[in-house]
């Protein structure tokens, strides 16, 4: 808490803007973006990996918060204590914190695909600033910002590494992935951990779908690329809100809902693409 209240001398207007902008960089919405950018436009095998790792990731921060259960700032009743900025975002318990640890990890993954060493700087300073921003908006400790960045670091290299050896023994070997998704299900029965295991489930699935039945190519021409993400977007958010109010709000409703958007984005975007440009390639040849 001292680090804090030790930051807070240094609030003012224009630092409050710059803290919340770098903070939604670890938020979910730019982690599916950079998944879908490289899962659809740019490099499929890389953007299942990022994909996998950053949703394996969030499970194991939603377990540890649930083990620890370690109260936010603005619980604690310590004197001196501002509010908070984009106290919305901030869900659940508070140790580790969950933007550091995503922002690592997307970071430490885009370092992995750049290999400018300038970028790499860039993209670890990055990583860092998204933990400073969350002290900034007082909705998280140092210790855990620390906590978080440092299992997202490990997260790019331990489950990018067992996402590797799964993918090289077939399409179907990611559904080992169902068991710890089942055994976490039972023994943390909350919503942020149904909302992981229901998105990793569906990453288990959809890349043995997507690599048996599909088979998509990401190669087209920049306008296409640029349709292929608005049109992906826009159904991978109206699954996201339409869905809610059918099914209900509960556990197994979240789970299944997010393995819904994880089928889309992993397989059901791709044939969608695949199917579109096989019919405009058609259309076009029947024109000629």
């Amino acid at each position: 808490m001292e680090a804090i209240i030790w930051m807070q001398q240094f609030a003012n207007p224009v630092l409050d803007i710059l803290a919340q902008a770098i903070t939604i960089l670890g938020e979910d919405v730019f982690a599916i973006l950079v998944c879908a950018l490289y899962l659809w436009c740019i490099d499929q095998n890389f953007g299942y990996r990022a994909g996998f790792v950053m949703i394996a990731s969030g499970t194991i921060n939603g377990v540890l918060k649930n083990i620890f259960k370690i109260p936010r700032p603005w619980e604690r009743n310590f004197p001196g204590y501002m509010d908070p900025l984009r106290k919305s975002t901030a869900t659940g318990y508070s140790f580790p914190s969950g933007h550091s640890q995503s922002g690592a990890v997307v970071m430490g993954m885009l370092c992995k695909r750049w290999k400018k060493t300038a970028v790499r700087i860039a993209l670890v300073v990055l990583a860092l600033l998204i933990g400073i921003s969350r002290i900034y908006c007082r909705v998280h400790t140092w210790q855990d910002v620390a906590m978080g960045l440092v299992l997202g670091f490990t997260c790019v290299f331990a489950l990018d590494a067992l996402c590797r050896f799964l993918m090289k023994k077939g399409p179907w070997t990611m559904l080992w992935m169902l068991l710890p998704t089942a055994v976490f299900m039972l023994l943390f029965p909350v919503e942020g951990v149904y909302k992981m295991c229901g998105m990793l489930a569906a990453v288990a699935v959809g890349y043995g779908v997507e690599r048996t039945y599909i088979q998509y190519d990401v190669k087209a021409k920049l306008p296409v690329q640029i349709l292929k993400m608005a049109v992906g977007l826009g159904i991978t958010l109206a699954i996201k809100s339409g869905l809610k109010p059918i099914i209900g709000d509960s556990l197994a409703a979240d789970a299944f809902r997010y393995f819904c958007i994880g089928m889309f984005v992993c397989c059901g975007a791709p044939a969608l693409f695949q199917w579109a440009a096989k019919l405009w390639e058609k259309h076009h040849a029947a024109g000629v």
